[in-house]
């Protein structure tokens, strides 16, 4: 839409500009309207392609509100992208020998006119415009589009009554105003709270390191009577202190310093803290056992334990609560073993995809069963350097299992029997 109605006329004449947002439209926009109503010619242009939180409501939207709001706007309304781009429409329609009158408030004045002014008689961008005179035509600032949003996003209709100088409930393009302004902004709305809570967890890590930080410079610069002076709070925290104290692997998978470890476990030692700590250790869980021997085998495990296994792979990225995908790789296994003896294609291709995260364990008493293995995994798409070995591949007794029966030995008698 670039007009409702222009009209031509060729004597030397007066015509009033006013351009903005309006979004959404107020009593103060109408006050603004009715001054340049007071010129024999007058155009309110508004920009067609606007959108965002200070730009709710859709061009047709804001079109209808304008005209609900001051009907005698109708067939003066202009889609225009700017003040300069509607200033030269006008010299297009009425040519130079006018006066054209800028309808603004005192501090937009300052802004808009004398940039207006300077343009005329020169070429640009904008396209071109040389009237006989541009000034300005002074109108009050009533109030502002932005307290109209924000009794909105506050929820707020009688303060949106207030400001927007129509009651709330008033009919426009069919919706309640304050209802059909709240819809289209909602959206944005939800995206600033959304922004907002982004920046408040930022802040909060942020924070939460910077506090960390402050925290660790403090202990550093603790003198050595100082830190002994250190005890546990608690059960939990004396059993900690005493795990990273006696255990360098520990610490620096806890991230504290063994030395501050030590200070503490030192100064709990003899407390009944201490004691009652380990007194009433609790027991680790199945899977926690299964985690340290795995966790171990790759560190501190004792060999003896991990060759007391039979060759024992783990398969990460084949997951133990993906039935399907556990059927299916035994499905691969036997048609690998095929494959292999009879040397001839055979077995579909399987995808080893799943969305679960634990392991498959495969034990196979035949170390030399690692190549059927190998030829499954490719089965499902998966590689055998996917596969981690935990042991030598060797089933031997753990050198702590007792090589003595605690049965006596039978004795012959002298029949020998």
């Amino acid at each position: 839409m670039k007009a409702y109605h222009l009209t031509e006329s060729a004597e030397p004449q007066d015509v009033a500009i006013i351009f903005g947002r309006f979004n959404p439209p107020h009593f103060g926009h109408v006050h603004a309207w009715m001054v340049a109503a007071e010129f024999p010619h007058w155009y309110v242009g508004t920009n067609q392609d606007t959108a965002g939180p200070k730009d709710p409501l859709p061009f047709d939207i804001k079109i209808e509100a304008m005209k609900t709001l001051y009907p005698e706007i109708e067939g003066h309304l202009v889609g225009e992208q700017s003040w300069l781009a509607l200033a030269v429409m006008v010299y297009k329609k009425y040519g130079p020998n006018i006066t054209l009158h800028i309808v603004t408030d005192e501090n937009d004045k300052n802004i808009h006119l004398p940039y207006l002014q300077k343009q005329n008689a020169m070429e640009g961008p904008h396209g071109y415009y040389r009237f006989k005179d541009v000034v300005w035509a002074k109108a009050e600032r009533k109030t502002e589009a932005k307290l109209v949003r924000q009794a909105v996003a506050e929820n707020n209709p009688k303060n949106f009554a207030k400001y927007a100088g129509v009651p709330a409930d008033t009919v426009v393009a069919g919706h309640p105003y304050f209802q059909l302004v709240r819809h289209y902004m909602l959206p944005y709305m939800q995206a600033e709270e959304e922004k907002k809570r982004q920046k408040a967890e930022r802040e909060a890590a942020k924070a939460e390191k910077e506090r960390l930080k402050a925290e660790k410079q403090a202990a550093k610069a603790k003198g050595p009577a100082q830190e002994l002076a250190e005890r546990s709070v608690s059960q939990k925290q004396a059993r900690f202190m005493a795990a990273a104290a006696h255990d360098p692997a520990f610490a620096k998978k806890a991230g504290i310093k063994q030395s501050v470890a030590k200070e503490f476990n030192k100064a709990d030692t003899g407390t009944k803290q201490l004691s009652n700590a380990m007194k009433n250790k609790p027991k680790k869980r199945l899977s926690e056992e299964l985690e340290i021997v795995y966790e171990n085998r790759h560190g501190s495990i004792q060999s003896d334990v991990a060759d007391a296994l039979p060759a024992t792979y783990v398969i990460p990225k084949l997951q133990n609560q993906d039935a399907y995908n556990q059927y299916r790789f035994g499905l691969a296994v036997a048609a690998a073993r095929g494959e292999k003896a009879r040397k001839t294609e055979h077995g579909e291709r399987f995808e080893g995809v799943s969305p679960w995260g634990e392991n498959e364990i495969v034990v196979t008493f035949d170390p030399n069963e690692a190549e059927t293995i190998d030829a499954a995994l490719k089965l499902v798409g998966l590689s055998p350097s996917d596969k981690k070995s935990l042991n030598s591949k060797e089933s031997l007794e753990s050198k702590d299992v007792s090589k003595f029966s605690p049965v006596a030995k039978i004795k012959k008698n002298k029949y020998g029997v």
